[in-house]
């Protein structure tokens, strides 16, 4: 099952409007940088920008947000996948033949709320979102990276 099945899996419409960065992208700002760790919270930023072609500033917002929402998801899905099962297996290896980890991963993505939202002059957000380590790891029975 590729990347792109499970997001279709956690029900993330895609943003034509707005543009969240490409998957390429994502895959080498996880490499150069781990999430902000903060007690028991892991941070992830997502980047959206908005269309400059429309006029309505609530509009455009609106969709830079959603899209820095979904490149931060994204970002948490990667880094799910890099954590390892209390038995040793990739969580990506694990959610493939397992439907219940399939689901286990996509409701904690969902479930991942905006902490904080930026935006500059150009209405291009900036969002945080945060997760809770310790529950993450618990609920997939894995162990920390």
């Amino acid at each position: 099952m590729g990347f792109g099945t499970f997001l279709t899996l956690l029900s993330i419409q895609p943003i034509i409007l707005a543009e969240p960065q490409t998957e390429n992208r994502v895959q080498e700002a996880l490499l150069k940088e781990l999430p902000q760790v903060k007690g028991q919270y892991l941070y992830f930023e997502g980047e959206g920008k908005a269309d400059q072609n429309l006029q309505n500033q609530t509009q455009k917002r609106s969709l830079s947000k959603e899209a820095a929402i979904l490149e931060a998801k994204t970002k948490i899905a990667y880094y799910i996948d890099r954590l390892k099962t209390k038995k040793g297996k990739l969580i990506k290896e694990e959610r493939a033949k397992n439907k219940k980890m399939e689901f286990k991963v996509s409701v904690f993505i969902k479930g991942v709320q905006p902490q904080e939202t930026q935006w500059d002059e150009y209405d291009n957000c900036k969002a945080t979102v945060r997760i809770h380590k310790k529950r993450l790891l618990n609920s997939l029975k894995a162990k920390g990276p």
